[in-house]
Order: C-alpha cells, then structure tokens, then sequence
C-alpha cells in the first residue's frame, strides 16, 4: 500500500513504473503529485471484453461480468486495509446501480441510489500500484441488466490521488466530480447490442433508402429511458426490410432466437420473418449448412409488444450462424414497426419445425445424414 499523502514530499518524488495487469495495458502513467487531478483512463471487465475496453452503453454479451477494472492516469491513494477515506479500494468510494421496476436510471452520482434504483453490493476492490488499476468485484456474475458503475470524486469518500487531488470524474481539468460508466450485462445472448440500448451497433440493415431503418430512442420494449428500439419504416413501397447479424456458434447445439415486435400503424398485410442460417467458415463463410425460417403476419395497430421465436439446431460442421428478423410488406404497402430484445440463446429445447406431424415446411434446406 502506498503511503499517506501527508507523508510524502509533493516536490520530489515522481517515478514511472511499467507492468502489465489483467489486460489493462502494459505501461503505467507518472506518478505526479500535486500536478493536475487523476482521471479514469480505462474501463474493462474480467473476464475482458472483445476488445478489451468497456466504453461507454456497451453491451457485454456472451460472458459473465463478475469484476470491473479501471485503470486511472497517475497512482491512487492507497494505504492499509480498506477503511480509510479516500482509499481507492474502500468500497465507500465507488458505487454500483442498476434500475428499479420502471427501467430507468435516477441515479447521476455517488449521493444515489436514487428513485427505485437499486445498488450492488460490492464485495471487495483490489488495487494493482504497478498499473494504477482497481478491480471492483461484486463476488458474484452480474445478472442480465443495465449498469452504472460510478468512481466517487465527491463525498466523504472520494477518490485521490498521492498528491491528495480528488478524481476528476468528467475530465475537464477540475477535479471533485464522479466518474461514470454505462453499461449493460446481457451474458447469455449470443447476439451483440441485442437491446439496441444506444443504436443499431453490431447489426447489417437492409432497406431500400437508409432512413427506412434507424434508431429509436425513445421507444423500448421496457418503456426505459436509457434504451431504445428498431424503428422500420416503408417510405419506398419496398417489400423487404431486415436486420441480420453473424456470430461463431457451436455445431450440433439448440438455439433458440427470440425478438419483440410491434406494428405501430394500421397496415394490414405485412409479414414478418425470423430465421437463422449455418455456415461452415467463420462470419458466415463457406458453405451453407442449413437453416430455419418461419414467417407469420404482424397484427396491425397494437401498443402491445408481440414476442416471436424460433427454436433451431445447428448441424455437423456448422462454425458461425447469421439470425435475422425481416419484414415483407404485401404489395409495399406503407407500414411502421418496432423491434427490440433480439436474443440468441443456448439451450436444449426440441427445434419448432412440426417434424411430430411430419411437416417440413418451416426448413429452407433439409439435411438428411446417413
């Protein structure tokens, strides 16, 4: 642990250390004291994220988020134990939230939780001196939800550097505000951005005209107000619309695609679509190896979010699958559709497909194996 910044001598001392931890990077700042306030100048989770960094509304699918890392610019104050204000790893100086019943966020500092928001408890922070970095563990995988991480510049606890400087939380050069972090835990879901919190991030759209298909802020399947939604709209008289999106999926598994839709104009006649292609190279190369498809008619002007499904394996060989959820508007007829909460999920259910009556309408290409 370092020691207490009255004891050190602000004018003299400075060093640079180089280390590499948890994959936040490889060389650390200067220790600075008494110069300009620390900063965050990373966030990651562990396990690590694709690219290894969480920025700002990024979704981690695919895996657990059990720890946080942030990765400040210069060396923070941390003597013995962890009770100490001001101690990066006080618990007392960080604060974890997630939204309440309505879905939304009140919380906007370390003085929250706020409205219904609810706070995670944090079991233990951590922190490496070699790299400058913290590791806030909740002891437990974070469940599917949104997540505020803040790292305290206020309170009785807030976060200093050695030269006693309070974190500066919105990097303007001031020190003494919070640092926030948004994000969201979605561990089970094979699909990137499937709740389209912030845009269509991650996602192929095909319309005829670009602005058929945008980002709907302020309409989500949740009614929160820190997501959004797939807006589709027929301004062509085209008659094919989609989102469809690649990922690495494992052969000779159940999955299961799930979406939420919803038809906000009195169109009759539009139909919708989700299916689900294998492939035997890597995004969705090579050969096609099978898929499903099923399609079925949108209920005109309803408020009500409609959930579709689609239960489907993958074959011998299969190494990546493209999913996707289209809209067919009979005669392009004008229309105006939601879509929202697009999973893709393991499981071990029998694939939908009405083989019991021996019906195999719903498969676009059926593999019969010796």
């Amino acid at each position: 642990a370092a020691d207490s910044p009255a004891a050190l001598d602000r004018a003299a001392q400075s060093q640079t250390a180089v280390a590499d931890t948890a994959g936040m990077g490889t060389t650390s700042p200067a220790y600075a004291f008494g110069g300009a306030p620390p900063t965050v100048q990373q966030v990651d989770t562990d396990p690590t994220t694709v690219d290894g960094a969480l920025t700002e509304c990024e979704t981690v699918n695919r895996q657990p988020v059990r720890r946080l890392l942030v990765r400040f610019d210069t060396a923070m104050f941390d003597p013995a134990g962890d009770s100490t204000a001001g101690d990066v790893t006080n618990p007392d100086g960080w604060l974890l939230v997630r939204p309440g019943a309505d879905a939304s966020f009140s919380t906007t500092g370390c003085d929250g939780p706020s409205g219904d928001d609810e706070a995670v408890a944090i079991a233990s922070v951590t922190y490496d001196d070699a790299t400058a970095t913290a590791v806030i563990d909740a002891n437990r995988a974070l469940e599917g939800d949104l997540y505020r991480l803040f790292a305290c510049g206020t309170g009785p606890s807030f976060l200093r550097d050695l030269g006693d400087n309070p974190l500066d939380g919105d990097g303007d050069g001031v020190g003494g505000d919070d640092f926030l972090r948004g994000f969201r835990s979605d561990p089970d879901n094979q699909l990137a951005n499937g709740h389209f919190d912030c845009g269509l991030d991650g996602w192929l759209p095909t319309s005829t005209l670009p602005q058929e298909i945008t980002y709907a802020p302020e309409d989500d399947v949740d009614s929160s107000a820190d997501s959004g939604s797939v807006a589709v709209e027929n301004l062509s008289t085209s008659t094919f619309f989609s989102i469809d999106q690649c990922v690495a999926t494992i052969a000779e598994r159940d999955y299961e695609l799930r979406a939420a839709i919803r038809m906000t104009t009195s169109a009759i006649g539009v139909l919708t679509g989700r299916g689900c292609e294998n492939f035997s190279g890597p995004n969705c190369t090579g050969d096609s190896i099978g898929g499903l498809l099923r399609i079925a008619v949108l209920r005109p002007n309803s408020s009500d979010w409609a959930s579709i499904g689609l239960a489907f394996p993958t074959f011998t060989g299969t190494v990546s699958t493209r999913c996707i959820i289209d809209f067919d508007p009979a005669n392009g007829v004008a229309f105006d559709a939601r879509i929202d909460r697009v999973e893709l999920l393991t499981g071990n259910r029998v694939f939908e497909d009405d083989f019991e009556s021996g019906d195999t309408g719903a498969w676009f290409t059926v593999i019969v194996q010796p």
